[in-house]
């Protein structure tokens, strides 16, 4: 089977935040960058792999204006989720 890194999801600035983030290294993260920074796409990679390291947690995702939720952070999520779709858990 087919593996894939998380680090090779992310581009390599994130790299140091990634590995802090699995090891739950602080609490908040503050990710600076403008439009086309790949924050988003790195803040979904991490929800997605610290929810299947801890299946007993639960995520929540809040957006300041509600009406563009749909196009962008839901449509990030399932980007997130989508190496792992196909992977048999056993």
């Amino acid at each position: 089977m087919a593996t894939t890194s998380a680090a090779d999801l992310c581009i390599e600035r994130f790299h140091p935040v990634l590995g802090d983030v699995i090891m739950h290294g602080h609490t908040h993260y503050w990710l600076h960058g403008g439009r086309g920074s790949t924050k988003s796409s790195f803040i979904s990679l991490c929800l997605v792999l610290l929810t299947v390291a801890n299946p007993e947690v639960n995520v929540v995702v809040v957006r300041r204006f509600g009406n563009t939720l749909r196009d962008s952070v839901y449509t990030q999520v399932l980007w997130a989720v989508d190496p792992w779709r196909f992977v048999r858990c056993e």
